[in-house]
């Protein structure tokens, strides 16, 4: 029995009737994809979040985190945002827009529990929506399209739902991140896209212009290790939406729609037309671009090597071009750089949360894990927040 069930049986004295495991994931390349329409890499991690869920006849919704955490409770015809706590939010809001798209509730109760240490890494945000979602798909049954619920799939003998195809998929993700822009700013679609299209060894490109999901293999000998600096930017979110202004004002400078559309040629011919910081911002995404481009083909080959080596040079033109570095992130980038086991590394979601993933082989992943260790000790006086991940599917 999962720990999420028998937290559930102690919660609520009673079993549970559904479970899930939605996996967190990591953006790879394509930082900023959202804003520019750019292309965009992801993959799926072997932790994330559980969820147990049972239906409840009184109209009431009854939510819990982990053992210690207080219960909380509302009306499922009550909503509302305000009032409430932050881990709820995500929560109210997807079923709010299941609400729109005309389901109606009986209430229930759930428990998550978190198995991801890094929680507050880029991606984990997407997490509790999408948990949700697909936690009312198995206790109400429905089937998502673009213009809102058709009638419910049937079980099987085994009264399992047939799994979602691609298009359920993708809806289920935009209407999380749609969501989610009640409760966050500029939620992107590739954190909700990837624990539902996630495979074991495979990677997911988003074109977030046509949002469309293709996959690419990744080395089964491959490992992530993903670390996060602290203490994070108080202001994060400010600092990060002046990153994507500048992205909309380069464009707009170069008469483009979206900023993929610029390739490195282009914007040098159209220098004249941006200051220092839009042509350092246009140069920083064009490469971008290019670099999930050639990165398919190096995966397509199997080649570590040469996808790791877009990972640094993703890096080094996110701090020598866009800025979104800090001396902490600096530090861990360095150390992993200059050991012998890493193959690529790179900051990954905004640049502000301070994580870094680097790309590892499985053998030397924990020996690699306790040299930054040691070296973030040492330099700083902290315990380094980190976690070793294979790359997994999608949810369960």
């Amino acid at each position: 029995m999962l720990e999420v069930e028998k937290v559930f049986r102690r919660r609520f004295h009673c079993p549970a009737t559904h479970t899930l495991r939605v996996p967190g994931s990591v953006e790879l390349l394509g930082g900023y994809a959202s804003v520019a329409r750019g292309l965009a890499l992801g993959v799926g991690l072997d932790k994330g979040l559980e969820i147990s869920v049972a239906p409840r006849a009184d109209g009431r919704v009854c939510l819990a985190v982990g053992e210690q955490e207080p219960e909380h409770a509302f009306w499922i015809t009550n909503l509302s945002l305000k009032d409430c706590p932050e881990w709820v939010r995500p929560v109210r809001s997807v079923l709010a827009a299941l609400r729109k798209r005309g389901m109606s509730f009986r209430g229930f109760n759930a428990v998550f529990h978190a198995t991801l240490p890094l929680i507050a890494s880029p991606g984990s945000q997407a997490l509790v929506p999408l948990g949700t979602v697909l936690a009312m798909r198995q206790l109400q049954p429905f089937r998502l399209t673009d213009s809102g619920l058709m009638h419910p799939p049937e079980r099987d003998h085994r009264g399992r739902l047939p799994a979602l195809s691609a298009k359920e998929k993708l809806n289920v993700a935009r209407l999380c991140r749609d969501a989610s822009l009640e409760t966050e700013d500029n939620p992107d679609l590739l954190a909700y896209v990837t624990p539902l299209f996630a495979k074991p060894f495979t990677a997911v490109l988003l074109d977030h212009l046509h949002e469309t999901v293709t996959h690419h293999p990744m080395p089964g000998t491959a490992a992530l290790v993903l670390c996060q600096t602290h203490p994070r930017a108080d202001d994060t979110m400010l600092l990060a939406e002046t990153k994507r202004a500048e992205c909309r004002d380069a464009a707009k400078a170069l008469a483009l729609r979206f900023l993929r559309s610029a390739d490195l040629p282009y914007i040098r011919v159209n220098q004249h037309r941006l200051n220092d910081t839009l042509f350092r911002c246009a140069y920083h995404i064009a490469g971008e671009v290019q670099r999930v481009v050639a990165s398919e083909s190096a995966l397509q080959a199997f080649d570590l090597q040469q996808f790791g080596r877009y990972l640094f040079q993703s890096h080094e033109s996110s701090r020598d071009f866009f800025g979104i570095s800090s001396p902490e992130i600096e530090l861990l980038y360095d150390a992993a750089r200059g050991s012998g086991a890493c193959s690529g590394a790179r900051l990954v979601g905004t640049g502000y949360e301070g994580t870094l993933v680097s790309l590892v082989f499985i053998s030397a992943a924990e020996e690699f894990t306790r040299t930054l260790s040691i070296k973030y000790l040492e330099r700083t006086g902290r315990v380094l927040n980190s976690v070793v991940s294979q790359i997994s599917g999608g949810t369960l």
